[in-house]
């Protein structure tokens, strides 16, 4: 029999010690035989061990994937945007002018937000019309920052991630999960030079099912100033306008993310690249283009049918 590569400290029979301080077993089954119970285990535990060493990474891969019977798991991705309220201040006069904190008649607060997860049906809107109530709904939105891998925003970088945290630094609530921010405003910047990288511009110009909406009754700020007097239709008209946005967010990301798949989030995880999608989750045959040469090594390159997305295949 072979020698087998065990590390084993014990001081037994047919043990020889190298200069690398590793034991050999010459005969395991002399040990096995001497002590059934005990060595039968330990070799067992050993074998184990050297086929896990020596398994193939890819294989590994594979096999955690597939541990529950899917062959792809999809990331938890969150699209969200919020809106505040308005605050009032103390002036002496209109224009341009610098306003003190300690002009400040009324802070600003969460008035709501909307939520969607990618790919599914369901849009999760909360509102506080009360500021009562603004507790009760980021208590809510904690719970879906907490479970997201991914949230997209549109320019959340400076504007919705930043008011959602001091809100609930307000409220001394403890951070949600670590997730990746993707905020589309700037990654749009990385894929194309448009002549507007607003959502209006954007969606209308790219999206067929969903554009941002301008608003209707209450023009501008009017729709704010009308939500903090309670007015109904206001409430509802900030409730389409809220849902809209997320809605032409998500199909713009959808339009754009075959574009940069460097800099746009793998929505999916893949157990094969040459035959499922790392961007959009497609699985099925790819088109395979020219190969990709490096300093050292060439490989194959696939795009997906579905997206268009181009992905790096095995090594030639």
């Amino acid at each position: 029999m072979e020698k087998i590569g065990v590390l084993i400290k014990s001081n037994v029979k047919n043990v020889k010690k190298e200069e690398n301080s590793r034991l050999i077993i010459l005969n395991p089954w002399d040990l096995i035989l001497e002590s059934p119970t005990i060595f039968q285990i330990i070799y067992f535990a050993c074998f184990i061990l050297v086929v896990k060493h020596y398994v193939s990474p890819v294989t590994r891969k594979k096999q955690m994937l597939n541990e529950k019977g899917e062959k792809m798991k999809s990331n938890k991705v969150l699209c969200l945007d919020i809106e505040t309220s308005v605050m009032l201040a103390y002036i002496f006069r209109l224009g341009k002018q610098v306003i003190r904190s300690d002009q400040i008649a009324e802070d600003w607060r969460l008035l709501c937000y909307t939520a969607k997860w990618l790919g599914a049906n369901k849009v999760i809107y909360e509102e506080a019309k009360k500021e009562s109530k603004e507790k009760e709904i980021l208590d809510k939105l904690w719970k879906l920052l907490n479970e997201a891998e991914i949230v997209i925003t549109q320019n959340g970088t400076i504007f919705d991630a930043k008011r959602i945290n001091a809100r609930m630094i307000y409220y001394e609530m403890t951070p949600p999960s670590p997730y990746r921010h993707y905020d589309l405003y700037r990654l749009v910047k990385i894929v194309a030079d448009f002549t507007s990288k607003s959502l209006a511009y954007l969606t209308s110009k790219l999206c067929q099912r969903h554009v941002k909406l301008l608003h209707q009754k209450f023009a501008g700020m009017k729709l704010w100033i009308e939500c903090r007097a309670g007015n109904k239709n206001a409430w509802k008209e900030m409730k389409q306008y809220n849902r809209e946005d997320v809605l032409s967010m998500e199909e713009l990301y959808l339009k754009l993310r075959a574009w940069a798949p460097e800099s746009f989030p793998k929505v999916y995880n893949m157990t094969d690249e040459s035959y499922e999608c790392g961007t959009c989750g497609y699985e099925g045959a790819m088109r395979e283009g020219q190969p990709r040469k490096t300093k050292k090594y060439k490989y194959k390159q696939h795009a997906c049918p579905k997206c268009g997305s181009w992905q790096r295949g095995v090594k030639i």
